[in-house]
């Protein structure tokens, strides 16, 4: 059995979701593949093991680089899906059934836990379920909750020339747990918000929340000394949208997915990038990334 489980991007309620707030996160059309009939060519990867020794068996081989870009990772989520599809492949049965589909997220879950125990636990539900996903902690337990991108909002994935590793900032967290509280507490209003947002689908609501985000995670980064919101998305944004705009007009956000500090950036708008603005992110090193909503989450190829 061969197993595909997507990639994942966050809008809101990344950071928040660890202070219990919900998140809003997508899966997205780049996976990571599992070869039940394959042995691993070289290391295992640590989540990949703890897979296979949850469930008994050897572990597969696994091929994340479709969640990579001339061997840097994008903030994809590899990790997360390579263990959602080990366990696909290795529970057996059609991933779309609903209770196989639960059991792979629970193992995948488990696993992943054993490996990152801080890790929010959302790029696993995206790559289990697929669709956009509402993520909220409860203990040791993950609600997940299908949603949607409420009507109208346009959103394009771009990708920084350099990774950022979520462990690091993690890290500066827990040492300067004081010191970012207020930050953390504005990352979980504007987490609340963007699920309102989605739930009600009021996509002016929604970009706003984004752009709460957007501002809670600079402050935060100010806490933590860490550049969270990159110098080339705020040189972007100050370039592209530092002119007053027309009341009707919407004010594109550009959010950093997931923790910041590198990897992927979304823009988030009620209108798509022009050409003129697409070429000048490109110049700035926001580079486009072919993506789109995956609808599938886990499942099988052959």
């Amino acid at each position: 059995m061969i197993a595909a489980a997507p990639g994942k991007l966050f809008t809101t309620g990344a950071w928040a979701i660890l202070d219990g707030a919900p998140a809003i996160v997508l899966a997205v059309n780049r996976y990571v593949l599992a070869d039940g009939a394959r042995a691993p060519l070289g290391p295992v990867r640590p989540e990949v093991a703890e897979v296979a020794r949850r469930l008994g068996g050897p572990p597969p081989f696994v091929d994340a680089s479709a969640l990579e870009s001339s061997g840097r990772k994008l903030g994809l989520g590899s990790s997360a899906a390579a263990a959602v599809a080990s366990a696909a492949v290795m529970i057996g049965g059609d991933p779309r059934e609903t209770s196989t589909r639960r059991r792979i997220f629970v193992e995948a879950w488990r696993a992943h836990r054993a490996v990152q125990p801080r890790g929010s636990g959302g790029d696993l539900a995206a790559s289990t379920y697929g669709g956009v996903v509402q993520v909220q902690r409860n203990g040791d337990e993950l609600d997940v909750t299908p949603t949607a991108l409420p009507e109208g909002v346009v959103l394009r994935a771009f990708a920084l020339d350099r990774s950022a590793r979520t462990s690091d900032a993690l890290d500066r967290l827990d040492a300067r747990r004081a010191e970012a509280g207020p930050a953390m507490a504005s990352l979980v209003a504007a987490a609340e918000a963007g699920a309102a947002a989605t739930a009600a689908s009021d996509a002016r609501s929604f970009v706003k929340a984004c752009a709460a985000h957007v501002e809670a995670l600079a402050r935060l980064g100010a806490a933590l000394d860490l550049p969270l919101v990159p110098d080339e998305v705020t040189r972007a944004r100050d370039l592209l949208f530092g002119a007053p705009v027309a009341e009707s007009v919407e004010r594109p956000v550009l959010l950093p997915s997931g923790a910041g500090g590198g990897d992927t950036v979304l823009w988030l708008s009620a209108r798509a990038p022009t050409d003129h603005e697409a070429a000048l992110l490109d110049g700035l090193g926001l580079h486009p990334l072919d993506l789109e909503l995956d609808r599938h989450g886990v499942h099988q190829l052959a």
